[in-house]
């Protein structure tokens, strides 16, 4: 019977500390994901917004990838060109975060962009119409930096917006 109590004594410490381990990995994985979206949030209304480039540059990793669209990857200078690059063609350009999620060292970005094409785009001269569009990033991060970057945008509906798509109306069946 002593034997028995001190099985299930020894049992309960067992599950006990292995519970405050669990919760403990938890807790520690909550932090890394709170402080990812807190950079990701920064990005965008601090860095990109304010067209602070050399910021933005220090939350990526050296050796950063950055994928859109399913065209060839990009690394760091590329990013930093693009990033760069948008406002020369959108002078007012300006990012609003719909909605953020984050699961372990991903955080996933809907965005919005708003501004008016008064720049080369693409090799495209000024239209001076605005656009709005939405797109998708999803942001891989090490050690709170950028590593890897997914971009998923709808650029027929930038063109359209801009002018340089025939719109096709709607369908009727």
């Amino acid at each position: 019977m002593r034997r028995i109590v001190a099985l299930q004594k020894t049992i309960f410490v067992l599950c006990l500390g292995f519970c405050l381990i669990f919760q403990s990995s938890l807790a520690s994985a909550a932090g890394v994901e709170k402080r990812n979206k807190a950079v990701a949030r920064t990005a965008f209304l601090e860095y990109l917004n304010r067209k602070d480039f050399k910021n933005f540059k220090e939350i990526h990793t050296q050796d950063f990838v950055k994928h859109y669209n399913n065209s060839a990857p990009e690394d760091l200078a590329q990013e930093m060109e693009d990033a760069k690059g948008q406002f020369v063609s959108s002078s007012d350009l300006t990012f609003t975060i719909n909605w953020m999620i984050a699961e372990g060292d991903k955080v996933a970005v809907c965005f919005t962009a708003k501004g008016t094409h008064d720049g080369v785009f693409q090799g495209i001269p000024p239209t001076g119409k605005k656009y709005e569009v939405s797109a998708m990033t999803v942001w891989r991060f090490i050690d709170g930096k950028i590593a890897e970057e997914w971009v998923f945008a709808n650029d027929l509906d930038l063109y359209r917006q801009l002018g340089l798509l025939k719109d096709l109306g709607s369908a009727t069946h």
